[in-house]
């Protein structure tokens, strides 16, 4: 009756109270994992474009997407592979001239 009553109300509320602290271990938990999160999006929006202010940061982070990061990456990519492109071309034309004027030498 009465004294099982009892038992199973502290259970309850032992219990309750040990769900209640779960949850905000749970909440802690999943609030640093969000900040580590943003920082390493911070970190590679820096990486990918170091002249991204602050607000193009918080921007990635209101748009709940990492979209921009990627478009950042891939236009980071294509800048690469043009200034690739101008320093190939750069050499090749000095490598030209070099020819040219060893050919008017043997002239």
């Amino acid at each position: 009756g009465t004294a099982e009553w009892r038992v199973r109300t502290n259970m309850h509320g032992a219990l309750t109270r040990k769900f209640l602290a779960l949850m905000a271990e749970y909440q802690e938990a999943q609030t640093k994992y969000r900040n580590k999160c943003k920082e390493r999006i911070a970190a590679q929006i820096v990486l990918v474009n170091p002249a991204a202010s602050e607000e193009d940061i918080e921007k990635v982070f209101e748009s709940g997407t990492a979209q921009d990061i990627i478009v950042w990456q891939i236009l980071d990519k294509r800048h690469s592979q043009a200034k690739d492109a101008i320093a190939y071309v750069e050499n090749r034309h000095r490598d030209i001239i070099k020819l040219e004027q060893s050919i008017q030498e043997l002239h």
